[in-house]
């Protein structure tokens, strides 16, 4: 299946972050199943950074949401409704 460039972009990056900022790119273990550990524990620790991020992104939407509901809540309460039935 053909990938276009603008989908391996992402990709790639996470390739060079986990070489640059993590050492996929120094492992020199001797077995391969020991290598293989390495890059499954650096791959790991990729993705809980990432789930890191997302929960404090979900955090900061939360608490600017309830503040917006705590500020403007007396407001919702007092208001008349503006729609009226026609019989």
């Amino acid at each position: 299946k053909h990938v276009s460039p603008g989908e391996r972009n992402p990709i790639e990056g996470k390739f060079g972050q986990a070489k640059t900022a993590y050492g996929l790119n120094r492992i020199k273990a001797r077995l391969q199943a020991t290598s293989q550990s390495w890059i499954a524990s650096i791959i790991l620790v990729l993705n809980l950074v990432k789930l890191a991020g997302e929960a404090l992104l979900c955090h900061v939407v939360l608490v600017t949401y309830s503040a917006r509901q705590m500020k403007f809540e007396p407001w919702l309460r007092n208001r008349q409704p503006q729609l009226k039935l026609a019989a």
